[in-house]
């Protein structure tokens, strides 16, 4: 028999082809906490992908007065008093009686915002030159939403006109973040109406200055800015807004632009459905046609599904409920969603997706990417994943790269045997155990076959030896070291028999 040798590449999609998709560390091929890096050659013009171990986070001091994390968060950008746009973060505080705003250096932004229980979203504007923060609350009276703002150097205060949709005679309910374009804010309403404030002012509303998006008759899901351009997100549809100059409601709607793919409405006040990132809009959307769920972005007047069938699978099941931010890894970006206790993310270069899994486990309430840093609020603290001193603990606590590949048969059905297997990827400073399994009986038992250190170039080299026989057999890769890990493939020597 020829001993033949395989090398295959650590990178592909997440692939689940369970009925039910909350058992999918249980069978096929995932990626937990790490993501591909292709590196291009610009002479060659070939390329190269690399698999990379996320970094982990470092807490910052503890925050006084706090009691869990909230989900509002953004990054100030018209703020005057920092050398650069700052990240923010909100909590819910001590008692439940009030939230606070705090960045990312562990400074608290006014003070405590009174009788608020939770800060659904936070964005940023500039008035007449000084930088405002503005949040949607939850009062923790009734849970209804509410408005307030914060002018740098000044105090939060709540939005209390009379023609504020929440204060009308009869209200109408905020969904959905605000957003700002040309001096106004705009908020969204249940009943698809899109109100401005008046110009140069949060504070102040007039009564008929709205405009609402009717192309379609279903309801306001949330707003988003696309450039220059206000989109109003209904169940079913998407219309996009111009602000053309007019009173009271200066925005008309760009009719030859509406789309059939709608967005799914959070199933709390709490669940993010859509987010601005950089010049494009994602956002949980479904077809009019079909219902069926996705991630989309947006792209010119389109809607461009990113998901892959594995995330629809957790969408249309409701298990992934929420977009929870973006943030920065090793120089990519990357989009987070989640469950009640998982993260998936989406890195926006190479559009491929993996699972972002926390040292405790803990579902991400709101992630925030800084100056290319990343920041997320964690019971009393701020995690902070920083690019200039990376560290691979959450907090000090191990998490694990996993990578579990597909079950392989090498194009037969007769038995293989396992000569040797190594891996291809870089030498680390320090001891960097990676564990190697694997399965014969379709994922249902794993076989360590040994442990290679990825700080010792001839365990690399040499591999692992005297590994058995099997028809098919998938491999998989645990790394829990507080190292980087990056590889690039697994080399494979094997036997076939005769039958």
């Amino acid at each position: 028999m020829t001993i033949k040798t395989v090398r295959i590449p650590l990178v592909g999609s997440l692939i689940n082809r369970n009925q039910n998709p909350n058992s999918f560390n249980t069978k096929d091929q995932l990626f937990e906490n790490c993501y591909p890096e292709v590196v291009n050659n610009a002479v060659t013009g070939k390329a190269k992908v690399y698999l990379n171990k996320r970094p982990g986070t470092a807490a910052s001091a503890a925050l006084s007065s706090t009691g869990v994390a909230s989900f509002g968060a953004c990054v100030w950008s018209s703020v005057s008093s920092a050398p650069g746009p700052i990240a923010v973060l909100s909590f819910t505080n001590t008692g439940s009686t009030s939230t606070s705003v705090w960045n990312i250096n562990g400074t608290q932004i006014g003070g405590a915002i009174p009788t608020t229980i939770q800060c659904h979203e936070l964005t940023d504007t500039s008035i007449n030159g000084v930088g405002n923060l503005v949040g949607i609350f939850a009062d923790s009276a009734t849970n209804a939403l509410e408005a307030w703002y914060f002018p740098e150097g000044g105090a939060w205060t709540q939005i209390t006109s009379n023609a504020f949709p929440p204060n009308l005679g009869t209200p109408e309910a905020l969904t959905g973040a605000p957003v700002h374009l040309n001096g106004r804010m705009y908020v969204m309403t249940t009943n698809g109406k899109v109100w401005n404030s008046d110009l140069n002012s949060v504070s102040t509303w007039t009564a008929s200055a709205f405009n609402t998006a009717q192309s379609y008759p279903d309801g306001g899901c949330g707003l988003a800015r696309y450039r220059d351009l206000i989109v109003a997100f209904g169940k079913y549809s998407i219309e996009f807004f111009q602000d053309v100059g007019l009173t009271p409601s200066p925005i008309i709607s760009v009719g030859t632009a509406v789309n059939r793919v709608g967005c799914v409405k959070g199933s709390s006040q709490s669940n993010r459905t859509v987010l601005q990132v950089s010049n494009t809009v994602y956002f949980i959307g479904h077809s009019a046609e079909s219902g069926s769920q996705g991630i989309y972005r947006l792209n010119g007047f389109s809607a461009e599904h990113v998901s892959n069938p594995y995330i629809d699978k957790l969408l249309n099941s409701g298990i992934i409920d929420k977009i929870v931010g973006s943030c920065t890894l090793h120089g990519l970006s990357y989009i987070v969603v989640s469950s009640s206790s998982t993260n998936w993310a989406f890195c926006e270069e190479t559009k491929t997706w993996w699972t972002f899994s926390t040292g405790a486990n803990v579902r991400i309430s709101a992630i925030v990417g800084n100056l290319g840093n990343s920041y997320y609020p964690h019971g009393t603290q701020i995690q902070n994943i920083l690019a200039s001193s990376p560290v691979y603990q959450d907090a000090t606590s191990t998490y694990t790269q996993i990578v579990q590949l597909e079950s392989m048969d090498m194009g037969t059905q007769n038995r293989k045997i396992w000569k040797r297997f190594k891996v291809v990827g870089d030498i680390q400073q320090s001891t960097s155990a990676l564990l190697v399994k694997y399965s014969d009986d379709d994922y249902g038992n794993y076989t360590t076959a040994g442990t290679i250190d990825m700080n010792v170039q001839y365990q690399i080299e040499n591999g692992l030896t005297r590994l058995g026989s099997s028809r098919r057999r998938s491999w998989k890769l645990e790394h829990s070291a507080n190292t980087p890990n990056r590889l690039e493939a697994i080399e494979i020597e094997y036997e076939v028999g005769p039958s």
